[in-house]
């Protein structure tokens, strides 16, 4: 249950704040101890698969909870941790916090009935409504940003399993027709033009393989192309394609053989 999956983060958010009470360290510095791979004077190594985006999440949620059965209670019937993780700003900025009958309105959309795809789209208009979104490019292009680690992370998930060189191997557990589907839609995502397909994300699929469906979904409920235009200014056409190769070779055995 999604809901399992932050009361898991709500405990590595409490992790992470009584070693940064204990030490006197800057939040942001003990992330990239734990991370490493970063990009300056000096570049580090990753040291983890523990991003520093994930880590700042995980402190967020703890802040957010006060204690750790308000997330069952609150968020019982979330159906993706995507849909909370967009409107964590809702919850956390002193800015934009939704307070009183706002909040539990907020609740109740979370813990409705509508699909994660349907939600997303409304979660948008709400963040558009109460945040407004700057009309510069670097702003439109950031708001990407989590989408950006979502296609990385699945990325690397799927090149591992092309590494084993063992097809049995690596498609053990695949939802070969969902895989199908994701790869024909992440082709579209190449160009534009290029036909979408409506898919369900099975209810057994990792959080990688849900996370990424929610991503493709995304697209898939524009009617325009415009945002798909974006993403591609942060994910190359070439890696957007390859990827969907690697979709399609671990649903067919001849073509996972010839990557």
């Amino acid at each position: 249950q999604p809901f399992q999956s932050i009361e898991i983060m709500w405990e590595m958010g409490g992790v992470l704040l009584d070693f940064i009470d204990k030490e006197n360290i800057k939040p942001h510095a003990l992330y990239r101890l734990i991370y490493g791979k970063s990009e300056g004077s000096t570049n580090i190594g990753q040291k983890s698969y523990i991003t520093r985006e994930f880590q700042g999440r995980c402190v967020r949620i703890h802040k957010i909870f006060n204690v750790k059965k308000d997330i069952q209670s609150q968020l019982h019937s979330l159906k993706s941790f995507t849909s909370f993780r967009e409107c964590m700003p809702f919850f956390d900025n002193p800015k934009y916090m939704f307070k009183d009958k706002d909040r539990q309105d907020l609740l109740d959309l979370l813990n409705s009935e509508k699909t994660p795809t349907e939600l997303l789209v409304l979660i948008r208009k709400l963040q558009f409504k109460k945040i407004g979104i700057k009309n510069d490019r670097k702003q439109r292009l950031n708001d990407f940003e989590n989408e950006k680690q979502v296609f990385i992370d699945f990325y690397n998930y799927c090149y591992s399993l092309i590494k084993l060189k063992n097809f049995k191997e690596a498609s053990k557990g695949i939802d070969k027709k969902y895989y199908e589907l994701i790869s024909k839609n992440t082709s579209a995502l190449c160009k534009d033009g290029y036909k979408f397909y409506q898919f369900d994300i099975p209810s057994e699929s990792s959080e990688l393989e849900q996370k990424y469906g929610e991503l493709i979904s995304y697209f898939v409920s524009k009617n325009t192309n415009k945002e798909v235009r974006r993403f591609r200014k942060i994910i190359p056409p070439e890696r957007i394609s390859r990827l969907a190769e690697m979709l399609y070779s671990l649903t067919n055995s001849s073509s996972y053989n010839m990557l």
